[in-house]
C-alpha cells in the first residue's frame, strides 16, 4: 500500500511540473494552430483539473516500475536509470513525431520539457521505489527478428491511421517521413521489449504480452496524448483512435514475438543455465 501512495505522489508531482512547464514554455506552433481548450482560460480551476487527470496518468506510468523491480538485478541507481530511460526514449520519440505543425523551436522546447519531467520521476523512483537486488542475474539480449516485428507492426498501423482515417492530416510530402518515424518508433519499442521482457513479473507468454502492452506501454501513450488534449484544443476522437492503433500495434507485435519467435532463445538460455 505504501508503494501505491508513493506512486501517486510521484505522479502528482510530475503532473505539477508538466503544468508549470506548459504555462511557462508552451508549444507555440500548436497554440497558434489549435489554440487552448476553452476551460483553460478559467485559470486555477482548470489547472487543478489538469494536475488531477495527468497525475493519475503519470501515477500509472510510475506504478509500472513495479513490473520489473523484483527481477531486475542491480542497485537502485541502475534499476531506475533502466526503467526511466525506456520511458523517456519513447516519450521523446512521440515528441519528435513529424506532424505538420512541428518546427525546430517547438521540437527543442518539447524535448527539454520531457527530459525535465522524467528527471523528476527518476529522482523520486530511485529514492522511494527502487530496491537493490542481486540474486537474479539473467541478462537482456537483442533479438533482431523480434525488433523487426515491432518495427513492421508500428509502421503498418501508423500507415493505416494515415491512409484510412487521415488522423494526422499529413500532406503527401510528409508521408514518407511519417513512415520512417513510425519505423523508428517500432524499432525503439522492440529494443525496449527485448531489454525488459526478461524482468517482467509475469514470464508466461500471455502475461508477458499483456504486461508490456497494457501495463507498461498503454499508460505512456495515454499520458502523452492526454497531455496534448488537456493543453490544446485537439480532436479528442481522433486522439482516441491514434491511441488505440498504437496500443494495438504493440499488442500484436509483442504477442507474435512472445508466442512464436522468442522461445528458441529462452529454451537455449534455460538449457545453457542448467549446464
Amino acid at each position: 500500500m505504501k508503494r501505491n501512495y508513493y506512486s501517486l505522489g510521484i505522479g502528482g508531482l510530475m503532473a505539477l511540473v508538466a503544468l508549470l512547464l506548459e504555462l511557462l514554455f508552451p508549444d507555440s506552433a500548436l497554440a497558434l494552430i489549435f489554440g487552448r481548450p476553452a476551460p483553460f482560460a478559467t485559470g486555477w480551476p482548470y489547472w487543478l483539473y489538469f494536475v488531477l487527470i495527468m497525475g493519475l496518468a503519470f501515477t500509472l506510468m510510475t506504478k509500472a516500475y513495479d513490473l520489473i523491480d523484483l527481477r531486475l538485478p542491480g542497485n537502485a541507481f541502475y534499476k531506475t536509470v533502466v526503467y526511466v530511460a525506456c520511458e523517456l526514449l519513447l516519450w521523446l520519440l512521440y515528441t519528435a513525431e513529424p506532424l505538420p505543425h512541428l518546427d525546430l523551436t517547438s521540437l527543442t522546447i518539447n524535448l527539454l520539457k520531457g527530459f525535465i519531467i522524467f528527471l523528476v520521476q527518476y529522482q523520486l523512483i530511485r529514492r522511494y521505489l527502487a530496491t537493490e537486488r542481486y540474486h537474479y542475474q539473467r541478462k537482456a539480449f537483442l533479438y533482431w527478428r523480434g525488433i523487426a516485428v515491432f518495427t513492421a507492426s508500428f509502421a503498418v498501423f501508423r500507415t493505416l491511421g494515415n491512409l484510412a482515417f487521415d488522423l494526422y492530416q499529413l500532406p503527401r510530402n510528409l508521408m514518407a517521413f511519417s513512415i520512417l518515424w513510425a519505423s523508428l518508433m517500432g524499432f525503439a519499442l522492440g529494443l525496449v521489449f527485448c531489454f525488459l521482457q526478461r524482468y517482467l513479473s509475469k514470464q508466461d507468454k500471455k502475461g508477458k504480452t499483456f504486461q508490456f502492452s497494457f501495463n507498461f506501454f498503454s499508460p505512456l501513450v495515454i499520458s502523452y496524448h492526454l497531455f496534448l488534449v488537456l493543453s490544446y484544443d485537439l480532436d479528442a476522437v481522433g486522439i482516441l483512435i491514434r491511441i488505440a492503433l498504437d496500443i494495438l500495434a504493440v499488442l500484436v507485435a509483442s504477442w507474435i514475438v512472445s508466442q512464436w519467435q522468442i522461445d528458441e532463445f529462452i529454451d537455449y538460455d534455460q538449457a545453457d543455465s542448467q549446464t
